[in-house]
Protein backbone atom coordinates (compact mmCIF):
# COMPACT_ATOMS: atom_id res chain seq x y z
CA UNK A 1 0.00 0.00 0.00
CA UNK A 2 2.75 2.14 0.92
CA UNK A 3 4.08 1.79 -2.39
CA UNK A 4 1.21 2.59 -4.33
CA UNK A 5 0.67 5.87 -2.14
CA UNK A 6 3.65 6.60 -3.12
CA UNK A 7 2.82 6.53 -6.83
CA UNK A 8 -0.67 8.33 -7.17
CA UNK A 9 0.46 11.25 -4.22
CA UNK A 10 3.67 12.14 -5.79
CA UNK A 11 5.63 12.10 -2.31
CA UNK A 12 9.00 14.04 -2.46
CA UNK A 13 12.15 12.03 -1.99
CA UNK A 14 14.15 12.48 1.27
CA UNK A 15 16.07 15.79 1.48
CA UNK A 16 14.27 17.47 -0.76
CA UNK A 17 11.58 20.39 0.20
CA UNK A 18 11.72 23.30 -2.18
CA UNK A 19 8.33 23.99 -3.05
CA UNK A 20 7.41 24.99 -6.41
CA UNK A 21 5.50 28.22 -7.23
CA UNK A 22 5.98 29.42 -3.35
CA UNK A 23 5.26 33.11 -4.10
CA UNK A 24 2.13 31.50 -5.89
CA UNK A 25 0.99 29.48 -2.99
CA UNK A 26 1.44 32.19 -0.82
CA UNK A 27 -0.65 34.78 -2.64
CA UNK A 28 -3.07 31.91 -3.16
CA UNK A 29 -3.16 31.37 0.78
CA UNK A 30 -3.65 35.05 2.19
CA UNK A 31 -6.34 35.69 -0.19
CA UNK A 32 -7.89 32.64 0.67
CA UNK A 33 -7.88 32.51 4.66
CA UNK A 34 -9.82 35.15 5.33
CA UNK A 35 -13.00 34.60 2.75
CA UNK A 36 -12.53 30.76 4.08
CA UNK A 37 -12.94 31.86 7.78
CA UNK A 38 -15.58 34.26 6.87
CA UNK A 39 -18.18 31.90 5.39
CA UNK A 40 -18.86 29.55 8.35
CA UNK A 41 -19.53 32.78 11.03
CA UNK A 42 -22.11 33.63 8.20
CA UNK A 43 -23.47 30.31 7.40
CA UNK A 44 -27.32 29.65 8.73
CA UNK A 45 -27.80 26.14 10.32
CA UNK A 46 -30.20 25.12 7.95
CA UNK A 47 -28.22 24.82 5.10
CA UNK A 48 -28.28 21.92 1.97
CA UNK A 49 -25.40 20.43 4.22
CA UNK A 50 -27.51 19.89 7.22
CA UNK A 51 -30.32 18.01 5.29
CA UNK A 52 -27.34 15.93 3.87
CA UNK A 53 -26.09 15.07 6.93
CA UNK A 54 -29.35 14.12 8.65
CA UNK A 55 -29.57 11.30 6.23
CA UNK A 56 -26.24 9.82 6.40
CA UNK A 57 -25.36 6.56 7.83
CA UNK A 58 -22.73 4.99 10.32
CA UNK A 59 -21.04 3.46 7.57
CA UNK A 60 -20.28 6.35 5.37
CA UNK A 61 -17.30 8.10 4.48
CA UNK A 62 -17.20 11.94 2.74
CA UNK A 63 -13.79 12.18 0.95
CA UNK A 64 -13.82 16.34 0.81
CA UNK A 65 -11.63 18.59 -1.14
CA UNK A 66 -13.31 21.61 0.04
CA UNK A 67 -10.90 23.94 3.12
CA UNK A 68 -14.13 25.31 4.59
CA UNK A 69 -15.86 24.29 7.74
CA UNK A 70 -19.23 24.35 6.31
CA UNK A 71 -20.08 20.65 6.27
CA UNK A 72 -18.15 20.05 8.97
CA UNK A 73 -20.33 21.98 11.70
CA UNK A 74 -23.63 20.55 9.71
CA UNK A 75 -21.93 16.86 11.20
CA UNK A 76 -21.06 18.57 14.46
CA UNK A 77 -24.60 20.06 14.63
CA UNK A 78 -26.00 16.60 14.07
CA UNK A 79 -23.73 15.31 17.03
CA UNK A 80 -20.16 14.35 14.93
CA UNK A 81 -16.88 14.59 17.48
CA UNK A 82 -14.07 15.85 15.54
CA UNK A 83 -12.21 13.68 17.20
CA UNK A 84 -12.56 10.59 15.62
CA UNK A 85 -14.69 11.52 12.40
CA UNK A 86 -11.58 14.00 10.89
CA UNK A 87 -9.38 10.42 10.91
CA UNK A 88 -6.24 11.91 11.54
CA UNK A 89 -3.44 10.61 12.82
CA UNK A 90 -1.46 11.76 16.40
CA UNK A 91 -4.20 11.23 18.99
CA UNK A 92 -7.09 13.49 19.30
CA UNK A 93 -6.15 15.76 22.42
CA UNK A 94 -5.18 18.36 19.54
CA UNK A 95 -8.92 18.26 18.47
CA UNK A 96 -10.60 21.01 19.85
CA UNK A 97 -13.67 21.01 18.51
CA UNK A 98 -16.80 18.65 19.67
CA UNK A 99 -20.50 18.72 19.59
CA UNK A 100 -22.49 19.85 22.36
CA UNK A 101 -25.26 17.62 22.27
CA UNK A 102 -25.52 13.50 21.13
CA UNK A 103 -27.20 12.61 17.79
CA UNK A 104 -30.47 10.80 18.73
CA UNK A 105 -30.37 7.98 15.56
CA UNK A 106 -26.89 7.47 16.42
CA UNK A 107 -25.89 7.49 12.91
CA UNK A 108 -23.95 11.06 12.10
CA UNK A 109 -21.22 10.60 14.83
CA UNK A 110 -19.36 7.58 13.20
CA UNK A 111 -19.31 9.66 10.05
CA UNK A 112 -15.98 9.76 8.26
CA UNK A 113 -14.69 13.06 7.19
CA UNK A 114 -11.40 12.76 5.08
CA UNK A 115 -10.08 16.04 3.86
CA UNK A 116 -7.48 15.54 1.42
CA UNK A 117 -6.73 19.44 0.69
CA UNK A 118 -6.59 20.17 4.93
CA UNK A 119 -8.93 22.06 6.87
CA UNK A 120 -9.16 25.78 7.22
CA UNK A 121 -9.58 24.85 11.24
CA UNK A 122 -6.19 22.59 11.10
CA UNK A 123 -2.97 24.53 12.15
CA UNK A 124 0.51 23.71 11.96
CA UNK A 125 3.36 25.36 13.26
CA UNK A 126 4.75 27.84 10.86
CA UNK A 127 4.33 31.42 9.00
CA UNK A 128 4.03 32.29 5.45
CA UNK A 129 7.91 32.43 6.03
CA UNK A 130 8.15 28.83 6.38
CA UNK A 131 5.25 27.41 3.94
CA UNK A 132 7.06 24.23 3.83
CA UNK A 133 5.41 23.68 7.25
CA UNK A 134 1.93 23.46 5.31
CA UNK A 135 2.96 20.18 3.39
CA UNK A 136 5.53 18.96 5.78
CA UNK A 137 3.77 18.17 9.20
CA UNK A 138 0.67 17.24 10.64
CA UNK A 139 -1.98 19.27 12.42
CA UNK A 140 -0.96 20.44 16.02
CA UNK A 141 -4.11 21.95 16.95
CA UNK A 142 -8.17 20.90 15.42
CA UNK A 143 -10.41 24.18 16.18
CA UNK A 144 -14.13 24.90 15.51
CA UNK A 145 -14.45 27.96 13.37
CA UNK A 146 -12.92 30.72 14.02
CA UNK A 147 -11.31 33.98 11.70
CA UNK A 148 -8.85 35.02 13.89
CA UNK A 149 -5.49 33.66 13.12
CA UNK A 150 -3.03 31.52 16.59
CA UNK A 151 0.12 33.04 16.72
CA UNK A 152 2.77 31.03 15.67
CA UNK A 153 0.47 28.71 13.63
CA UNK A 154 -0.17 28.69 10.05
CA UNK A 155 -3.35 27.00 8.56
CA UNK A 156 -2.99 23.84 6.81
CA UNK A 157 -4.39 24.24 3.18
CA UNK A 158 -3.18 22.75 0.54
CA UNK A 159 -3.84 24.28 -3.20
CA UNK A 160 -4.51 22.06 -5.86
CA UNK A 161 -1.47 23.17 -7.66
CA UNK A 162 1.25 21.56 -10.12
CA UNK A 163 3.99 21.46 -7.33
CA UNK A 164 1.89 20.18 -4.26
CA UNK A 165 4.23 18.10 -2.58
CA UNK A 166 3.04 15.99 0.53
CA UNK A 167 5.84 14.71 2.87
CA UNK A 168 4.30 13.95 6.09
CA UNK A 169 2.87 10.68 7.16
CA UNK A 170 -0.17 12.44 8.17
CA UNK A 171 -1.16 13.45 4.39
CA UNK A 172 -0.26 9.31 3.89
CA UNK A 173 -3.01 8.33 6.07
CA UNK A 174 -5.56 10.56 5.12
CA UNK A 175 -4.87 9.64 1.26
CA UNK A 176 -4.81 5.90 2.01
CA UNK A 177 -8.47 5.63 3.63
CA UNK A 178 -9.63 7.76 0.80
CA UNK A 179 -8.27 5.11 -1.13
CA UNK A 180 -9.52 2.37 0.56
CA UNK A 181 -13.15 3.89 1.28
CA UNK A 182 -13.66 4.26 -2.57
CA UNK A 183 -12.69 0.62 -2.96
CA UNK A 184 -15.02 -0.66 -0.83
CA UNK A 185 -17.96 1.67 -0.94
CA UNK A 186 -21.45 0.16 -2.93
CA UNK A 187 -21.66 3.76 -4.06
CA UNK A 188 -20.05 6.80 -5.12
CA UNK A 189 -21.63 10.56 -4.81
CA UNK A 190 -19.85 13.17 -6.08
CA UNK A 191 -20.94 16.49 -5.14
CA UNK A 192 -19.69 19.38 -7.41
CA UNK A 193 -15.80 18.13 -7.40
CA UNK A 194 -14.50 19.50 -11.12
CA UNK A 195 -12.07 17.28 -11.21
CA UNK A 196 -9.70 20.23 -12.00
CA UNK A 197 -6.52 19.23 -15.01
CA UNK A 198 -4.02 20.26 -12.26
CA UNK A 199 -5.04 18.06 -9.27
CA UNK A 200 -2.86 15.14 -10.84
CA UNK A 201 -3.19 13.58 -6.98
CA UNK A 202 -6.53 13.17 -7.26
CA UNK A 203 -6.59 11.73 -10.47
CA UNK A 204 -4.19 8.86 -10.10
CA UNK A 205 -5.98 7.77 -7.33
CA UNK A 206 -8.95 7.71 -9.17
CA UNK A 207 -7.33 5.83 -12.23
CA UNK A 208 -6.43 3.65 -9.54
CA UNK A 209 -9.87 3.33 -7.74
CA UNK A 210 -11.21 2.65 -11.63
CA UNK A 211 -8.44 0.58 -12.28
CA UNK A 212 -9.07 -1.99 -9.58
CA UNK A 213 -12.86 -1.96 -9.32
CA UNK A 214 -12.56 -3.53 -12.97
CA UNK A 215 -9.61 -5.88 -12.97
CA UNK A 216 -11.58 -7.10 -9.78
CA UNK A 217 -15.18 -7.19 -11.03
CA UNK A 218 -16.22 -4.87 -8.41
CA UNK A 219 -18.02 -2.31 -9.82
CA UNK A 220 -19.59 0.80 -8.12
CA UNK A 221 -23.44 -0.26 -7.95
CA UNK A 222 -24.25 3.39 -8.88
CA UNK A 223 -22.67 6.68 -9.47
CA UNK A 224 -24.06 10.10 -8.72
CA UNK A 225 -22.87 13.50 -10.32
CA UNK A 226 -24.05 16.36 -8.94
CA UNK A 227 -21.96 18.68 -11.48
CA UNK A 228 -22.81 20.50 -14.74
CA UNK A 229 -23.08 18.72 -18.22
CA UNK A 230 -19.74 19.19 -18.40
CA UNK A 231 -18.53 17.60 -15.17
CA UNK A 232 -20.36 15.19 -15.23
CA UNK A 233 -19.21 13.73 -18.17
CA UNK A 234 -15.59 13.99 -16.95
CA UNK A 235 -16.18 12.06 -13.87
CA UNK A 236 -18.10 9.60 -15.99
CA UNK A 237 -14.89 9.11 -18.34
CA UNK A 238 -12.15 9.11 -15.44
CA UNK A 239 -14.46 5.98 -13.71
CA UNK A 240 -15.57 4.53 -17.12
CA UNK A 241 -16.12 0.96 -16.79
CA UNK A 242 -16.23 0.66 -13.14
CA UNK A 243 -19.97 1.58 -12.39
CA UNK A 244 -22.91 -0.18 -12.82
CA UNK A 245 -25.29 2.70 -13.58
CA UNK A 246 -24.98 6.58 -13.20
CA UNK A 247 -27.26 9.29 -12.39
CA UNK A 248 -26.82 12.95 -12.99
CA UNK A 249 -28.09 16.42 -11.39
CA UNK A 250 -27.38 19.77 -12.25
CA UNK A 251 -27.06 21.44 -8.94
CA UNK A 252 -27.27 20.05 -5.14
CA UNK A 253 -30.71 21.24 -4.31
CA UNK A 254 -32.13 18.79 -7.05
CA UNK A 255 -30.11 15.73 -5.83
CA UNK A 256 -31.44 16.46 -1.96
CA UNK A 257 -35.05 16.63 -3.40
CA UNK A 258 -34.90 13.51 -5.35
CA UNK A 259 -32.62 11.58 -3.83
CA UNK A 260 -32.83 12.48 0.20
CA UNK A 261 -36.45 13.58 -0.42
CA UNK A 262 -35.62 16.49 2.01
Amino acid sequence: MRRIFRRFIGLAPAGSHRLANRKEIEDFLCLTFDILALLDTKAKQNTGYDRLAGKLGSDDAIISLNYDTLLDSALVRRGWNPKAGYRLGGGSRKVEWAPNHSDENGRTPRVSLLKLHGSINWFVRGSYATLSKVFASKPVRVTGPRRNEINGHIRQIVPPVYGKIFEHGHWRKLWTEAFQKLLAAEMLVVIGCSLIDTDFHLRALLSRVAKYRKEKDQPFKRTIFVAGTKTRRKWQKTLKGSYKATTGYPSFEMFLRRELKT
